[in-house]
């Protein structure tokens, strides 16, 4: 008896190590929760200082998100899949004003786009005044900046020099569309 309970010490030692290597070994940051894994969400990089032409640079699943989207499913009224806008939430458009205002940057405020628990694309809030043409998606920024503006419609806009148009995504597509957010 003494001989049998010894002798599963070093197993149970051994699969426990094995557990925590294999939950610790992953290349996502910081996966997306359960609430967004069937889902679109905008996430904005947890590093606040990393601007958006820095960020084209990495690999997507290097960025490291913020915890929580800043534009989720809830916030979302209508998508339109042509021209890629949609009109959000008063609470949504605040919360992306603060952000716009606060970190106003010719590189851009990368953002990346999150569908089905599954990064997408990387995309940045862009302002007019850059003489840098963003290469990859990107939200005008401007009407964040007018003290009075409240459209309340965001338009992801294309690359300038985008050959592939990375916004026309199928898990995208399918997120919103499943969501019954998508006008076509």
């Amino acid at each position: 008896m003494f001989f049998r309970y010894h002798s599963k010490r070093p197993l149970i030692l051994f699969v426990l190590i094995v557990v925590f290597i294999m939950n610790t070994c992953t290349n996502d940051k910081n996966p997306v929760g359960p609430f967004y894994a069937n889902g679109f969400a905008l996430y904005l990089l947890a590093d606040a200082t990393i601007p958006a032409t820095k960020a084209s640079m990495e690999k997507l699943d290097t960025l490291t998100l913020n915890e929580d989207p800043l534009i989720n499913l809830a916030g979302i009224k209508q998508y339109s899949w042509k021209d890629h806008s949609f009109s959000v939430t008063d609470e949504v458009w605040e919360n992306v004003r603060q952000v716009v205002q606060s970190r106003q940057s010719v590189f851009g405020i990368p953002f990346v786009i999150v569908a089905q628990n599954s990064r997408r694309y990387l995309g940045a809030f862009w302002f007019a005044y850059s003489s840098i043409a963003p290469t990859f998606p990107h939200i005008e920024s401007i009407d964040f900046l007018i003290k009075d503006s409240k459209p309340s419609v965001l338009t992801i806009q294309k690359g300038w020099s985008a050959d592939v148009d990375v916004r026309d995504d199928p898990l995208v597509y399918e997120a919103l569309k499943r969501a019954n957010k998508l006008a076509e």
